[in-house]
Order: structure tokens, then sequence, then C-alpha cells
């Protein structure tokens, strides 16, 4: 018998005197404050032609590395490997995405493409701090759910792979196994306390004071899977609509409030009573949008009372949740969902972008990554996090897509702990200080500083990022009966919880007992 523990919140609001705040926290952030301090300097020094200032050409990646270094942490090992080769598995993806041109490393040409030239530098200056020489092992788009490329090394004891960034739908895959893995604690080199690494996936992956994975900079499409709510500027502005940002910054930004602007802008923009594409919508979803909603709106899918786990996502809130959401996602005059469009390859590149970027929507939830392909859109956009509960929610918080969240794990074929460690410092250091910053401008930057809070939201999405070790393993299939609640149009949270219960804890209880006992 589960029993449905009473709400309690504590009051909180984000106001907009607080915002900067958030800029002085971290490296990264006076790395956007740099990016955008020059920006402004540009722009005073062009606007008086009488001025006597001699023009000057100052890179942006020079000055943001340099503000950044000067607070960093980091400090070069001064190790010679004399050019010892460490293999890195990590995504190549051919896919039709905008971020998958990109890849962990890269040793091509700088080519202007500001996250591609980042990458690049990254590279080099790892290679050069270290002498080493950095290998990718392509993994492929098919591999993203599978862990076979790696562990047939792993099982035949061969030391082939040093590091290894398995998507969140893979993960579950190392950690079933955990004599796969190295416990990353054992590596002596390595320092998972530094800014470079999110602590809240340091937290959330230690089980029984092993930690086998963890989150940060290194992580590159990390940088892409947050969910976050697009909205379109111009369609706020043509209907009149109260401006989200405040709502974010004042603290009211709430699941009522997102249903209240998406169903105020939605409209039969031909008037023939039928719901066609020349309509315009309040919201583009997926199916599984409900479960990312319920992570932001408070709920935690589990809960750690020392080395044990308790299933706490199905509660009187949850069920709250699903009453408010799936008839709002399940209107076909008021969102689009893939459900009910048939007859595309890839609805979302067929369909859903484009008419997003056509004004025929007012939001559209899903990966921080499609702000790549909205770089061509005519209209400004802007970034929201996922909605609060209700205004007495304590803090904004944020999931991401299990097929796009990178872990880093290390086989336990590894022999070279010292060599592992300076490099994984090196990486998260370098990228922190180069990737990630290139990634917020050009998805950010380069469309949304128009707003002025863009870079502010950016942070807080990754700053209040959720991880959660049953969202990891699924145990049971949990996240997809809330899931089948939007693809089955039901509310009935109890009912479909309660028929998977004794499979979900039972999945539960083998994991642990498989982790604890390593």
């Amino acid at each position: 018998m589960i029993n449905i523990p009473a709400n309690s919140h504590t009051k909180f609001a984000i106001s907009e005197r607080m915002v900067p705040l958030m800029y002085k926290r971290t490296p990264f952030s006076l790395a956007i404050l740099s990016l955008i301090l020059l920006s402004q300097l540009a722009a005073c020094a062009s606007s008086d032609p009488d001025s006597n200032t001699v023009e000057t050409t100052t890179n942006a990646s020079d000055e943001t590395t340099t503000v950044a270094e000067e607070t960093s942490e980091y400090v070069s090992p001064g190790v010679d490997y004399e050019g010892e080769t460490f293999t890195i598995a990590a995504m190549d993806l051919d896919m039709v995405y905008a971020v998958t041109n990109y890849t962990m490393i890269s040793h091509d040409e700088e080519t202007g493409d500001v996250i591609n030239d980042a990458i690049v530098q990254m590279t080099r200056k790892v290679e050069e701090d270290l002498n080493v020489n950095l290998e990718l092992y392509p993994l492929t788009n098919d591999d993203r759910a599978t862990i076979d490329k790696v562990t047939r090394f792993i099982y035949a004891g061969e030391d082939e792979i040093q590091v290894t960034f398995p998507f969140t739908v893979a993960l579950k895959n190392y950690l079933g196994t955990p004599s796969l893995l190295l416990d990353l604690n054992s590596i002596p080199t390595l320092d998972l306390s530094h800014s470079w690494w999110d602590q809240n996936s340091i937290e959330a992956y230690n089980i029984g004071g092993k930690q086998y994975t963890a989150v940060g900079d290194i992580c590159f499409f990390a940088k892409c899977a947050p969910i976050v709510n697009f909205f379109n500027k111009q369609l706020l502005e043509e209907y009149s609509l109260d401006d989200p940002y405040e709502m974010v910054f004042d603290g009211t930004w709430t699941i009522d409030k997102m249903i209240e602007l998406g169903r105020a802008a939605a409209n039969d923009v031909n008037g023939n009573s039928t719901v066609d594409l020349e309509d315009t919508f309040g919201c583009i979803a997926e199916s599984t949008s409900l479960g990312y909603f319920f992570t932001g709106a408070g709920i935690d899918w589990s809960k750690r009372d020392g080395d044990e786990i308790n299933i706490t996502v199905y509660n009187e809130k949850s069920m709250n949740i699903a009453d408010m959401l799936v008839p709002f996602f399940r209107d076909p005059t008021v969102t689009m969902i893939p459900n009910d469009y048939t007859g595309y390859t890839d609805v979302f590149q067929e369909l859903f972008l484009p008419h997003f970027m056509a004004n025929r929507s007012l939001f559209f939830s899903n990966q921080l990554l499609l702000a790549l392909d909205f770089r061509e859109m005519e209209a400004d956009f802007g970034v929201l996090p996922l909605p609060k509960y209700d205004e007495n929610q304590e803090n904004y918080r944020s999931t991401t897509n299990d097929h796009w969240l990178d872990h880093m794990v290390v086989p336990a074929t590894n022999a070279r702990l010292e060599l592992t460690g300076h490099v994984l410092d090196a990486m998260g250091y370098y990228s922190q200080q180069l990737v990630t910053p290139a990634f917020i401008e050009t998805t950010v930057l380069d469309k949304t500083l128009r707003d002025e809070n863009s870079e502010a939201i950016i942070e807080m999405i990754y700053d209040t990022q959720v991880y959660d070790i049953a969202l990891a393993f699924n145990w049971g299939g949990l996240t997809g009966i809330v899931g089948n609640m939007i693809n089955n149009n039901t509310t009935n949270f109890s009912s479909l919880y309660a028929s998977s219960e004794s499979a979900i804890l039972a999945a539960m209880d083998k994991t642990m007992e498989e982790l604890l006992d390593t």
C-alpha cells in the first residue's frame, strides 16, 4: 500500500535583481559576460564616427579564454605522456539535426563555426598540455541505446577504450553490470569536486560510496539534452500575451500559466472550424512530455535514504499534474503531438520545426538542441524552463531527453588511471572554458540575446538539472507508464501505476543488490 503524502512547499520567488548574481557563480558565467561586454564595447566604438578611437579587432574566443582562466581552479599537471594515445568512444552521429554536425573531440581544421572551432581548440589544448593523442572511437545513431561496441573489448579483457559516453538510454546496461566499470573514486588523479563536473549528477549516481558515472562540461551532448519550452515572440506580441520571462523571474511561471497562454494562442486562423496546418497552435510536444513536466513540477521519481531507494513518483501531486496536462496535450485544437500526425518520415523535421519557425505555435517543448535548427528562423524566439507546479514550488527544475544526455564512464579494463584522470580533468576544464560557452553563444546569443534574458534562463536550466536513478534505470518501464497516459489519452495514473508496481519494485531491488554487492 502506498501512502499519498500531503504537499508541503516553501515560498520562493526569483526577482530580476537576482538574475545578475547567477553570472558571478561560475567561469562559464564569466565567459558569457565577456562575450556580451565585447559586443557592447564594439557597438559603442562604432556608434560615434567622430571619435578618435583607433579601430582594433579582438578575437572573442581568446578574450573568453583569458577571462575564464583568471578564475579557474585548473592547473596543468606538468606531465609528458610522450604522444600516448587515449581512446574515447563517443557519438559521431549522422542525422538530420544540426547538433549532429559535432562530436566529442575533433582534429579537423577550424572553419569559422563557433562550436566546431571550440571543439578543435579544446582537443588541441588537452593534447598540448599532456602531450597525448586523443582518438575517437566512433559510435553511430544505432549505438545510442546499446553498449555492445565497447563491452566486446571489456569482455575480452582488452584496454582498447579508456573512456566512453553512453546516453541515458544505454547507461542502465552499464550500471546493471557494475563489473564492467571502474569506480571513478579509484582514479587517483581525477577530482570530481571541480566546477566542470555537475555536482547534482555526482550526488544522484553515488551508490554505496561508489561512483560509476558522472556528467559535466566534458559531456558534449549533455549541453543539448535539457528539455525546455521554446516560445515564439511574434505570436506573443500578436496576441498581446503576458511576457513569460517576467513570470520566470518573479516565480510565477507555472503549469496553469503555460496552459493559459497556450490556449489563448490557439486560433482557427482560416475560420473553417477544422483543425488544419493553417491554424495556430498553443504548443508542440512529444508523447513523452508528461514525464518531463512531472520532474519540472517538483516530482521526484525516487528518493534516497542512505543506500535505500524508494519510488516516490506515485502521489497525489502527480495525479493532479496528469489531470492538468493530459487534456491540454491531447486537445488537437491546442497541441500538436506526433500521435495525431502520420505519414511523415520524421514528423519533427518535416512538420513541427517548420511549423514553429513559421509562427504557427506559441510553445515548442523539446530539448535545447533544437535551437541550432532555429538559426534560420526570421522571428525571435525565447527559451523557458519547465514550469513549476504552482507558485509555492521553491525552484524550477530541469530534466533531459534520455536519448541525448551523455554520461562519462570508464571501462574496468582501463589500466592507465593516472593518465585517465589527467585527460578527463583537462577535457572537463577546456570544455567548460571553450565548448560550453560556444554552444550557448550559438544556441542562445545568436538568436535570443535580443531579449537580454536568455543567458540567465539557460544557466538556470543547467544549474537545476535533476538526475534521478529511477529515470536512468527505468525500472519496470516506469517512465513509459507516464508517457502512455498521453498516448492513451488517460489521466488514470493510479491504476496504471498499480498494475506495474510489483515489476518496478522487483527490478529496482535486483539492481540495488547488484550495485551494493559489487
